[in-house]
C-alpha cells in the first residue's frame, strides 16, 4: 500500500499536463477547440485560460493578435466555473461563427486597448 502514493502522483501529473498544456500550435485555431476556448500560448495549447479583461487575452494570445486574423477576448462562460468578475479567453471569430452568445456568454471588456481593437 505504501507504494501507491508515487503511482497516484504520477497519474495526477499526467492528467494535469494533458489538460493544462496540450498540443503544439502556431495560432489558437490550431488547437481544434470549436468553441474557441483554447489559446495558443508559447506554441502550446492551453484550455480555459482565466482572464478578467480583454488585455489579459491580448497578452496570452499574442500570436493571434499579431496574425490579425483572430482576436482573443474575455468572456464569462456559464460552462466554466470561475470567481465572480473573471472569465476565460475565447476566440471572438469562433464565438461569433457558432453563435455562442445564445449560450449565455457575457463579455468582460477592459483595458486601454480593448475599445480600439473591437
Amino acid at each position: 500500500m505504501e507504494n501507491i502514493v508515487p503511482q497516484v502522483m504520477f497519474l495526477m501529473l499526467g492528467l494535469f499536463s494533458k489538460y493544462a498544456v496540450g498540443a503544439y500550435c502556431e495560432l489558437s485555431v490550431d488547437c481544434g477547440n470549436p468553441e474557441g476556448r483554447s489559446l495558443c500560448i508559447s506554441k502550446y495549447c492551453h484550455h480555459d485560460v482565466t482572464c478578467n479583461k480583454d488585455n489579459d487575452c491580448f497578452f496570452y494570445g499574442a500570436s493571434d493578435v499579431l496574425s490579425k486574423m483572430y482576436l482573443p477576448l474575455c468572456f464569462v462562460n456559464p460552462k466554466v466555473l470561475r470567481p465572480e468578475g473573471y472569465g476565460i479567453c475565447m476566440i471572438k471569430e469562433l464565438v461569433t461563427s457558432y453563435n455562442l452568445y445564445n449560450d449565455g456568454l457575457i463579455r468582460l471588456p477592459g483595458g486601454d486597448t480593448a475599445g480600439a481593437i473591437q
